[in-house]
């Protein structure tokens, strides 16, 4: 049970309570609005910084506007021209429109141009290949015409030259050696020692030159592309002119130009009398019993050759020598081809190149065109090149034709055989221009060896004289390798007699055309047209009977032939 203290407390305790909340309410509103007045305040500051911001932002505005009309006044402007320019505008529309068109047209064009031009570009390939081959082969004959102009140069130039040649080879003298025209005592003439020596002195000299040289005139020193040696032929294009001390003692006879071969050679560091193969002969020395002596005596014989090749003593110069080496062999070739009798045999083996020990054939070469047994074989060996077999070396005649270049004339025949008369090249021009004449054996008869075409031609007997045809009543036909007679005009042939006979009615017939057509006014047709020789025997044939038609055939046939 609850005392009357308890009761009343518990009103009190609501009131106190109440009042301390309405206390605090007090206290925390007054805080409140302490807070805003300071918030107040400092908005205050901050719309009067508005304020003025908004002042500056006005001024800004009215910058601003009268910018904007600026803008307006100008976009005014603008329009005016972009309205002028859209007005262009369609007019350039319209101008590309029509270009439009016009460029649709050059397109189609240009299409079928640009067929048109892969098509020239195939051609064009095609030509630029054939360009290029044609270059090429140009460039071959451009290279091969060089050198043919200037040959033809030279020929051109020596076309006077030639003159010279000709006239002096046509006014040579020629003797057989025992009455020469020059200034040599009796005595001299007569002796024959110093000939035989000078002959084997010149034959030495030349026979070095035949094999070992090379054409001055356009190579000056030793190389390998070279051709050494004129046993092929005589030098080509030949000397424009002799050299002027050989021809003026040479071209009046045979012994004084051998004294001044022989003099002028024994001027030279390479003589016959100090070569290894004069020495070895002479001193009848062998291999191998005298080896050391033929090594010493071939090392002194080198040294000279090498001297006699640098110095050239006793000429001006390599050139010189040259040409005076070419003019002496064109001479004593051309003595040889004379028959002069001091040029038969020389006496010593010529079987040798005239340029010391060869090591790989010794002291002879063992050539079978080298056989001075035989007339003339030396002198031709030493002087002379050799058309029927043009090898430096020949062991045998089979030798000569069994080689690819160069041939001899006869091999590609089946008698290879190749035949050389001198009494057929006894004239000088020919010799110099190596215009020789050979024989060959053709195996057709009626057909002979040409020189001049290299071949086998057929025998004219008809001019030759070597037909049997009878010249009053026969016809001579020349035929390949043979001939034919038949009846002349106006004969027949008789089986009977075997033999042409005259023919009366042809012959009268024939006489009847012949003068009519000699007439001095040519007969002519009514529209005054030429009568030809058909037209006429056409005629003939209305008044010939019939069994003599075949007879006015012939007749047209053999007319013809006359006229």
């Amino acid at each position: 049970m609850r005392g009357p203290w308890q009761i009343n407390i518990i009103p009190v305790i609501g009131i106190i309570i109440a009042g301390e909340r309405n206390c605090l309410r007090s206290d925390g509103k007054s805080m409140e609005n302490t807070e805003l007045g300071t918030e107040n305040a400092e908005l205050t500051t901050e719309n009067a910084e508005l304020t003025t911001e908004n002042a500056e932002l006005g001024t800004d505005n009215t910058e601003l506007r009268r910018e904007n009309t600026e803008l307006i006044t100008e976009n005014t402007e603008q329009s005016a021209e972009n309205t002028e320019l859209s007005t262009e505008s369609t007019e350039l529309s319209s101008e590309n429109t029509e270009l439009s068109s016009e460029n649709t047209e050059l397109s189609t064009e240009n299409m079928e141009l640009n067929t048109e031009n892969t098509e020239l570009s195939t051609e064009n390939t095609k030509l630029r290949t054939e360009n290029t081959e044609l270059s090429t082969e140009n460039t071959k004959l451009s290279t091969e015409n060089t050198k043919l102009s200037t040959e033809n140069t030279e020929l051109s130039t020596e076309n006077t030259d030639d003159i010279i040649l000709e006239e002096i080879s046509q006014g040579q003298i020629i003797d057989n050696g025992q009455n020469d025209p020059t200034e040599l005592s009796p005595d001299e003439a007569l002796t024959g020692e110093w000939i035989d020596e000078a002959v084997k002195n010149v034959a030495f000299n030349l026979r070095h030159y035949k094999f070992n040289s090379f054409d001055r005139r356009y190579f000056t020193e030793d190389i390998k592309n070279v051709t050494y040696g004129f046993f092929t032929a005589f030098p080509n294009p030949p000397l424009r002119q002799f050299h002027w001390e050989v021809y003026t003692h040479c071209s009046t006879g045979f012994l004084k130009c051998l004294k001044y071969l022989n003099e002028k050679i024994n001027e030279t560091y390479h003589l016959r009398k100090t070569d290894t193969a004069t020495i070895a002969h002479t001193s009848k020395w062998r291999l191998p019993g005298n080896r050391d002596l033929i090594n010493q005596a071939d090392d002194e014989c080198l040294r000279l050759v090498e001297m006699d090749r640098k110095k050239n003593k006793p000429f001006q110069g390599p050139l010189e020598k040259f040409q005076w080496q070419t003019s002496a062999s064109y001479y004593m070739c051309w003595y040889t081809m004379q028959d002069i009798p001091n040029l038969a045999m020389l006496g010593e083996p010529c079987d040798n190149f005239a340029n010391c020990w060869d090591p790989e054939r010794g002291i002879t070469n063992r050539d079978f065109r080298a056989d001075d047994r035989k007339p003339y074989a030396c002198a031709m060996y030493s002087f002379c090149p050799d058309p029927c077999c043009p090898k430096k070396l020949a062991r045998s005649e089979e030798e000569c034709w069994n080689t690819a270049e160069p041939r001899a004339p006869c091999s590609r025949l089946q008698d290879k055989a190749c035949s050389f008369d001198p009494t057929a090249n006894r004239e000088q021009l020919s010799i110099i221009y190596n215009h020789w004449n050979v024989t060959c054996k053709c195996s057709n008869p009626g057909f002979r060896w040409s020189s001049k075409f290299g071949m086998c031609v057929d025998i004219n007997e008809c001019e030759n004289g070597a037909q049997v045809c009878k010249n009053e009543t026969e016809l001579c036909m020349n035929l390949p390798g043979t001939y034919s007679c038949s009846c002349s005009l106006g004969f027949e042939w008789s089986k009977l007699s075997k033999s042409c006979i005259k023919n009366q009615f042809l012959h009268e017939e024939i006489n009847r055309v012949i003068e009519f057509y000699s007439q001095e006014n040519a007969a002519t047709t009514k529209q005054g047209e030429p009568l030809s020789i058909s037209s006429l025997v056409k005629k003939l044939i209305g008044y010939i009977g019939r069994k003599k038609i075949f007879i006015v055939e012939w007749l047209m046939l053999a007319i013809d032939d006359v006229f």
